[in-house]
């Protein structure tokens, strides 16, 4: 993981959204409401495309593009379970794939991509797991390890898609530039480590013959 941007909101997000989520709202003043009663309430769907496009369809997880055609998810960052009034709140979407917002679920143990602290998170070569930076304090190594864990940012899935990635750079069938806008954490981490032409002896890619 690494930082993430917040964006604007879309200039017509209290139409879209915003209004039609505080009208809903309203009718509950006092019960809890439950992740049943939001159905068909989903009005952040509505600007779906727009977080996509606002955040060049990366995931502010696992910092990897995530297809059109692979169902880009909007997660509440603070679970609309937990406070309802963020339910319809633009600041508390992140764009995550399917499998990332599956894993967070509800949990509240995740790091906040947009207000991650930096070189948090390290990326090793050649296993391409996900570290916590050995350097940060207890506390923060801690929520570091609990984001890994939570997310599982290590497991095949994940692996495999850095894998891909680092391949087709390593094999030059994508610059440095495109890994940059691709998955900008593999990026970051050749950048920091100064790793950027290094990489391509360590991996051992082989051209299909």
């Amino acid at each position: 993981m690494i930082r993430v941007i917040p964006q604007p909101e879309p200039a017509d997000f209290d139409e879209l959204v915003r209004n039609k989520g505080k009208k809903f709202l309203s009718k509950f003043t006092t019960s809890k409401l439950t992740a049943k009663d939001f159905l068909k309430k989903d009005y952040w769907s509505n600007v779906r495309d727009h977080m996509y496009e606002a955040y060049n369809g990366i995931c502010a997880y696992s910092s990897h593009w995530i297809p059109r055609t692979s169902n880009p998810n909007i997660d509440h960052y603070v679970p609309k379970t937990v406070d309802p009034k963020l339910a319809y709140e633009w600041s508390n979407y992140r764009l995550a794939c399917s499998l990332v917002n599956t894993y967070k679920n509800d949990f509240q143990d995740v790091l906040d991509p947009f207000t991650l602290g930096n070189d948090w998170f390290f990326l090793d070569f050649p296993s391409l797991l996900v570290r916590a930076n050995p350097n940060l304090g207890d506390q923060e190594r801690k929520s570091v390890q609990d984001t890994i864990n939570r997310l599982r940012l290590n497991n095949d899935q994940f692996i495999n898609d850095r894998n891909n990635w680092l391949e087709a750079y390593c094999l030059e069938e994508a610059g440095f530039t495109a890994l940059k806008k691709w998955a900008p954490f593999i990026a970051y981490e050749l950048e920091r480590q100064e790793l950027i032409e290094k990489i391509k002896e360590m991996m051992y890619y082989r051209l299909e013959e």
